[in-house]
């Protein structure tokens, strides 16, 4: 028996040796995997806005379109365009056009146009012209969104987003990078966002349905439909921020109200 237990044992060692030899090699896989596919796109562009209207993804049709909505001297040579695979919906919004560029300086001079000249429009439709990244790095880099809203317009910082997903910030001669939304978030708040644009903010993870079945409905709604005078002077989105504190508040303290218990 204790020869059979020790036997079998060492092949579970063996086994979970193996299986964290593999996960190692599949993550190097799936990185060698996503650079060779973001190399392939490094001349691709993604037209976003544009009516499918017969011919509208043609290789002659995108030239011109650049040239016009770009306000350029001269014609991008377009090896191939098409719209994207994903299934036409209808009544929905276009499909965006994928096309691929001859020469990457051109694709290079496009995405600088577009960026410096937005918001762009064509034929009277407003339009947007973005680099053609891999799923992966498009979900990374979309992650820093809020951060760089909150950067926008802010004096003695820069920031810019770096291949494939790094953000780095400059702030008063002092650079950080960051690849983890979260932290960069924490750290703009901390360091850059002054004391008084910090909103305090309390999160609460409740199940609405067994928390909130015993709150006194017409109490709530009263609340709701009577803001105060400061709340009036507030901005529409800072008040509705006020309100629900208050009624919070009001329902978890407030005697008899049949509220939170």
């Amino acid at each position: 028996m204790e020869t059979g237990l020790s036997a079998w044992s060492d092949e579970v060692v063996t086994l979970q040796t193996t299986v964290n030899t593999l996960k190692t090699e599949v993550a190097e896989l799936r990185d060698k995997y996503e650079d060779l596919e973001g190399r392939a796109r490094r001349c691709n562009i993604r037209i976003l806005g544009v009516p499918e209207t017969p011919g509208s993804n043609s290789t002659t049709s995108v030239s011109k379109l650049l040239r016009e909505a770009l306000q350029s001297d001269k014609d991008v040579l377009i090896d191939r365009s098409h719209r994207s695979l994903a299934p036409r919906k209808p009544g929905g919004k276009p499909r965006a056009i994928v096309a691929k560029l001859h020469y990457f300086q051109d694709c290079v001079e496009v995405l600088n146009r577009a960026r410096t000249r937005a918001p762009l429009r064509y034929n009277g439709e407003s339009i947007a012209i973005f680099p053609d990244y891999t799923t992966r790095v498009a979900k990374a880099r979309a992650a820093f969104t809020e951060v760089r809203k909150l950067l926008h317009n802010r004096q003695n910082v820069r920031f810019g987003i770096l291949f494939p997903a790094r953000l780095r910030v400059t702030h008063n001669g002092e650079e950080k990078e960051f690849t983890d939304a979260e932290k960069a978030m924490t750290y703009v708040r901390n360091h850059i966002i002054p004391a008084e644009e910090r909103v305090p903010e309390i999160v609460l993870s409740l199940d609405a349905e067994k928390a909130f079945d015993r709150v006194e409905w017409g109490y709530l709604f009263s609340a709701l439909g009577r803001p105060t005078g400061r709340q009036q002077q507030e901005q529409p989105e800072t008040r509705h921020k006020i309100v629900q504190a208050q009624v919070l508040h009001q329902i978890w303290i407030r005697p008899g109200s049949g509220g939170l218990r």
